[in-house]
């Protein structure tokens, strides 16, 4: 699966898989997906993108013919098309993103641009599309691979006040990736902040941001670089954690809390960091061979869900695996998987003189 994403309340999860379509997932208990619906792709279309409005009532699915449909998942008799599809273009829609609002719809387009529409009636009328400046790149035009809206808005360039903004990865012709950040208050008329933001290595896959104003991007060699953008006009660089992955980031993550951060890598490899300290994250679990046995599976994405107890990853074999990823998540998925509690007497048995306390506790 090349893309994965939850819906805003965690209930519902969305796999794209290319020429297959979408897949919607029940997930209410990650211990047990229930297939919700499927959502076909175009002849000749493959979907490259997904996103949840924040309503959890649209998903809006971006394919390979420039065109991006809104589909009303809300409904208990599954997916429903709204309306025709919004025309990015001809180039290839790579990636779609909804405003924390939910009032403007982005997407990246293969040929370089920008296309933004405005929210006319939450979750079901759009306006016409605005292009935004082109091209993305300072230098050269580029294909744009990834838009993310910041979370709740970032800082002005004072450091006080709010701001709507849009961080668009894109690479130019010498494959060196970069991220440019837009404020995008009105998306007609929309402001670069200061000059694209680069790595020591090219920026490759998606681009995520954190609680708090933190930005993620991973980048060919296996590192991941953060900013902090709370003064989103002059970004800080901040250090890379230390990362055992080796070779290219596909996809990156943080959960809700902006603390947990995931990297997926082209060898199918899943690592988790707590970056709760900016200037030393700490590298928490390291999934490997995520792609489920075979190796050489990219894990060409990554998503946490809202809650923060589950990741999931799609990878390059059409398949998509949960994990739970919180202590309390992973004691309580061992216990409900491990058969019956121990009892009294078989804790007298073989643990004598202690008091009884099981790890898993009767039902």
């Amino acid at each position: 699966m090349h893309v994965v994403a939850f819906s805003p309340d965690g209930r519902t999860l969305a796999a794209s898989g290319g020429a297959a379509g979408v897949t919607l997932w029940d997930v209410s208990d990650p211990r047990r997906p229930s297939l919700r619906g499927r959502i076909p792709a175009t002849r000749g279309a493959d979907v490259n993108a997904v996103a949840f409005s924040p309503d959890d009532r649209t998903l809006a699915a971006g394919s390979a013919n420039g065109r991006i449909q809104l589909w009303n998942v809300a409904g208990p008799g599954g997916s429903a098309p709204l309306g025709t599809p919004l025309d990015a273009g001809t180039a290839a829609v790579n990636a779609v993103s909804f405003s924390p609002n939910g009032q403007v719809l982005a997407a990246g387009t293969a040929d370089g641009k920008i296309v933004a529409w405005p929210v006319r009636v939450p979750g079901t009328r759009f306006g016409a599309g605005i292009v935004m400046p082109g091209p993305v790149l300072a230098e050269a035009p580029g294909s744009v691979f990834a838009v993310s809206f910041s979370s709740g808005g970032t800082g002005s360039s004072g450091g006080t006040g709010a701001r709507q903004v849009l961080a668009v990865a894109s690479a130019p012709p010498d494959g060196r990736g970069q991220v440019q950040l837009w404020d995008v208050a009105d998306p007609s008329r929309p402001v670069a902040l200061g000059r694209p933001l680069t790595a020591a290595d090219a920026l490759d896959g998606t681009v995520a941001y954190g609680a708090g104003g933190r930005l993620a991007a991973g980048s060919a060699d296996g590192t991941v670089q953060l900013w902090d953008t709370r003064a989103a006009a002059r970004p800080v660089r901040l250090p890379s954690p230390p990362t055992a992955l080796k070779t290219a980031i596909q996809n990156v993550a943080f959960d809700s809390t902006g603390r947990l951060l995931a990297a997926g890598s082209t060898d199918g490899t899943i690592e988790i960091w707590d970056t709760a300290n900016p200037g030393h994250t700490v590298p928490l679990a390291l999934l490997a061979d995520a792609s489920g046995g075979q190796s050489g599976q990219d894990a060409f994405a990554v998503a946490f869900s809202p809650d923060g107890h589950t990741i999931a990853a799609g990878s390059q074999d059409a398949t998509t695996h949960l994990w739970r990823v919180t202590p309390t998540s992973a004691a309580a998925y061992v216990c409900a998987i491990s058969g019956t509690p121990i009892t009294r007497t078989e804790w007298s048995q073989y643990i004598p003189g202690r008091p009884y306390d099981p790890p898993c506790r009767p039902a």
